[in-house]
C-alpha cells in the first residue's frame, strides 16, 4: 500500500502491483490558485523545490490551468524552482521557501500572492517576506499545501490545501482487510481522493 507523498515517485512497475491512494494534486493546485484569483490577485507566484515528482508537477499544472482559464498568462518569472537540489526534507523546504520568497518578492513587479508547493515552504517564505519588511496578507497573500499542524499556529495562520487523511486511512484499511480476507482480488487499485481548501488569515484582496 502506498500513500501519495511529496517524495520521489514509486517506480511505475511497482505501482502496477501495489495499491495506491493519492490526493488529486492538480485539483489542489487549482483550488489554491482559484482562491487567490477570486480575491482579485492576478500576479500570482508559484514557489517550489525540485519539480521531480508527479505530485509537485500536478500542483504546478493545477496552478497553470487555473490561471489560463482566467485569461492570465502564468509567466516563467513568477515560477520559482530550486532545481539543483534533489532533497525533499521539510527543514530544507523552510530554507528554500525563504530564499524563493526573497527572490520573487524582491524583484521588479513582484507577485501580490504566492502559492507554495507545501506548508514548510510557505512558512519559510513567511521569514523571507519579513526579511524584506513586508506584511502578510497586507502586502502578499499566501496559500500552502498539506495543512500541517504548524499551519494553524503560524502568524498569521496559513490558508492551505488539506489532505483528507482520515478518508485515505479508512480506504487503505478497507483495501487491506479485503485482500487479507480474500474478498478483494483485483489487481492493484489506484484511488484518488479530493483535497479541500482551508481558509485562514494569510490571504486577502490585493492592495
Amino acid at each position: 500500500m502506498v500513500f501519495d507523498r511529496d517524495v520521489r515517485d514509486v517506480d511505475r512497475s511497482k505501482r502496477d502491483v501495489i495499491d495506491n491512494i493519492s490526493i488529486d494534486n492538480e485539483m489542489g493546485g487549482r483550488l489554491a490558485t482559484d482562491h487567490l484569483l477570486g480575491l482579485g490577485h492576478r500576479n500570482i507566484g508559484f514557489l517550489s523545490g525540485p519539480l521531480h515528482t508527479a505530485s509537485r508537477l500536478a500542483r504546478l499544472e493545477g496552478y497553470r490551468c487555473a490561471l489560463w482559464e482566467e485569461g492570465v498568462e502564468p509567466g516563467s518569472r513568477l515560477i520559482w524552482e530550486e532545481a539543483g537540489n534533489q532533497h525533499f526534507g521539510d527543514v530544507e523546504g523552510f530554507e528554500l521557501g525563504r530564499c524563493g520568497a526573497r527572490e520573487l518578492l524582491g524583484g521588479v513587479d513582484p507577485p501580490s500572492a504566492l502559492f507554495t508547493i507545501n506548508d514548510m515552504y510557505a512558512l519559510g517564505a513567511y521569514a523571507g517576506v519579513r526579511d524584506l519588511g513586508l506584511r502578510i496578507p497586507e502586502d502578499v497573500s499566501f496559500v500552502g499545501f498539506d495543512d500541517i499542524p504548524m499551519a494553524e499556529i503560524a502568524q498569521p495562520p496559513l490558508t492551505t490545501i488539506r489532505h483528507p487523511v482520515r478518508e485515505m486511512m479508512e480506504t487503505a484499511v478497507a483495501l487491506l482487510v479485503g485482500r487479507l480476507q480474500g474478498t478483494y482480488t483485483e489487481l492493484a487499485k489506484h484511488m484518488t481522493v479530493t483535497p479541500t481548501l482551508v481558509l485562514r488569515a494569510s490571504t486577502a484582496p490585493p492592495h
